[in-house]
């Protein structure tokens, strides 16, 4: 078990320092198994459904998916607006995404196609979110620039609390490496504005 851990914790380090911008086959493997990663994101859907369809675009709205895909898309400022909204601290934020959400036990458990979707999708959404968050930081740093320091702490305050949601131990190591960079970072440069 020790030694499954080490090489998925390496193959994450990997993808992490080649980048994740890559797609992975389609070929190889066909559809796969997706009843894992159905069942992790369907447990998070059914408690959005229990609350009805208008709960459910809500949460849509605030998830850190929806924040990615407008990043995505070229709606720069949607997406700003969006993650310097959201609380960071609702769990319900990171659920959509499956590899947010579990533990390395969970993704060991899984099938090997459905860990490679799982660590596919995750790498995609953190290299989105860190783009968006460095460019948030480099907003922060022109309103300091310009006098506007509430406003500049407001942006790396939502930065930081967006890595304290990642960092913590009931997350994959790459996400928490993820979180304690991207808080460090917005600590970093709040000390700078003293």
């Amino acid at each position: 078990m020790r030694n499954i851990r080490e090489i998925i914790l390496l193959s994450l380090a990997v993808a992490v320092l080649i980048g994740c911008g890559k797609k992975a086959d389609e070929d190889e493997g066909g559809s796969g198994d997706a009843d894992s990663i159905s069942q992790i994101s369907a447990e998070g859907a059914q408690e959005q459904q229990a609350d009805g369809g208008d709960a459910q675009a809500a949460a849509e709205d605030i998830s850190i998916s929806y924040v990615a895909a407008k990043w995505d898309s070229g709606e720069k400022d949607a997406a700003i607006a969006k993650f310097l909204s959201i609380d960071w601290q609702d769990g319900s934020v990171l659920v959509q995404i499956p590899g947010l959400s579990m533990s390395e036990s969970d993704l060991i458990s899984l099938s090997e196609n459905d860990r490679n979707s799982v660590v596919q999708e995750t790498m995609d959404l953190l290299s989105s979110m860190r783009k968006l968050f460095f460019h948030i930081a480099s907003e922060a740093e022109r309103l300091a620039g310009s006098g506007d320091k509430p406003k500049a702490e407001e942006y790396l305050g939502a930065i930081r609390n967006y890595g304290s949601s990642l960092a913590g131990q009931d997350h994959l190591q790459v996400v928490q490496m993820h979180g304690k960079a991207a808080t460090a970072y917005a600590e970093k440069k709040l000390s700078e504005l003293q």
